[in-house]
């Protein structure tokens, strides 16, 4: 079954009234369901009616919130993406400490909140879906979520007087896409090895900020960190 857009937008509902409100949280407990399932027997085995059983509900009720699986995969990815995307954009911009830190703290929560988002098993099944089927709608909304990603890492460095170590201006679009493709290389890494652990993957990230600092930036910057508008912060 195709992928029903009306059901399944990359943010959350809006909701207003008492009977609304009813009706988000037996969504959210379908979905939370469906996450459980999805990590522990993958989402290929797990049935839309063992879903309705894990949620206490009826398999019909579950086809009228999300009329098929495929469109439950949907939503939790999206939906808990746009979330995350949000905690992050809240992430703090810290000052007077070394950026090797600030960045290697922005790389791991990365990590953290789309760890929150769905489990490794089922965050294999969603990049193995787009890699199969890039011009699809669920490939159009990957494709959508890494460049939303992209612009939060850009719009996170444009809080910081950057300065680089070869003297030229900062190319936020360059330093972006290099922050995201380098982290996205190693979450990728994560989530295809289940014997690593967390603390593993983010040593790895804060040895690759590490590196990156010491490449990149001024020693100035690079040993304070300070913000183009620290009044505001």
């Amino acid at each position: 079954m195709p992928f029903i857009a009306d059901n399944t937008t990359n943010a959350e509902p809006q909701v207003t009234g008492l009977r609304d409100r009813k009706k988000a949280r037996r969504r959210l407990e379908i979905l939370q369901c469906a996450a459980q399932l999805f990590a522990r027997d993958g989402v290929d085995a797990t049935t839309m009616t063992a879903i309705a059983v894990e949620a206490d509900v009826s398999p019909p009720t579950v086809f009228n919130y999300f009329k098929s699986k495929e469109n439950i995969l949907y939503a939790l990815i999206f939906e808990g993406s746009a979330r995350e995307r949000d905690q992050l954009s809240q992430h703090e911009r810290k000052t007077n400490c070394q950026f090797n830190k600030v960045l290697g703290d922005f790389f791991t929560s990365l990590s953290r909140n789309t760890l929150q988002i769905a489990s490794k098993r089922v965050w294999r099944y969603a990049e193995a879906t787009f890699i199969r089927r890039p011009s699809s709608e669920f490939g159009k909304q990957f494709n959508y979520t890494d460049n939303e990603l992209r612009k939060l890492i850009s719009l996170f460095l444009d809080n910081y007087d950057i300065k680089l170590r070869n003297g030229q201006d900062s190319d936020l679009e360059f330093l972006s896409r290099l922050f995201f493709d380098l982290w996205n290389s190693h979450y990728m890494a994560f989530i295809k090895n289940d014997f690593m652990t967390d603390d593993a993957h983010e040593a790895e990230l804060r040895q690759t900020a590490n590196t990156l600092v010491s490449l990149l930036f001024d020693d100035e910057f690079a040993a304070h960190s300070p913000l183009k508008n620290p009044e505001t912060f």
